[in-house]
């Protein structure tokens, strides 16, 4: 897992927990969702806040969710003040996943439906796809 691009005025406080952690950020949850085998690469889930899942059968269904909605969220889970949403970029010629386009914010803003921010983001996802196949 690694940020390319991120917000020069809102930098990761640690960019090693999204990598180290996937379990608990809505980035590592897109990838985690599309590897059947999560559960033999995971290095075990470690609870990080109160709000950290860390039940492999909770964890499942969420990443089923995942899958299904074609969006993760987590809501305090790698830090208890902030929260996010992702969506996954696919590769155009083979449907691959690439990427994952994600958005920060307080825990309270990302728990909710969220239609509008969701919509944007995957514009944005879909715009992305081809630059980066």
């Amino acid at each position: 897992l690694v940020l390319l691009d991120g917000d020069p005025d809102h930098p990761p406080h640690d960019e090693a927990l999204l990598a180290r952690y996937p379990h608990a950020s809505a980035l590592g949850k897109l990838l985690l969702a599309d590897r059947p085998d999560w559960r033999a690469t995971a290095r075990g889930l470690r609870q990080l806040t109160a709000s950290t899942i860390i039940d492999p059968d909770h964890l499942d269904a969420e990443l089923a969710q995942c899958r299904e909605e074609r969006l993760a969220r987590q809501c305090g889970e790698l830090h208890p003040d902030r929260g996010c949403l992702a969506v996954p970029i696919h590769d155009v010629t083979d449907g691959t996943l690439v990427a994952g386009l994600a958005l920060s914010g307080p825990p309270d803003r990302v728990a909710g439906p969220n239609t509008e921010l969701v919509a944007e983001l995957r514009e944005h996802a879909h715009q992305l796809a081809p630059l980066l196949a």
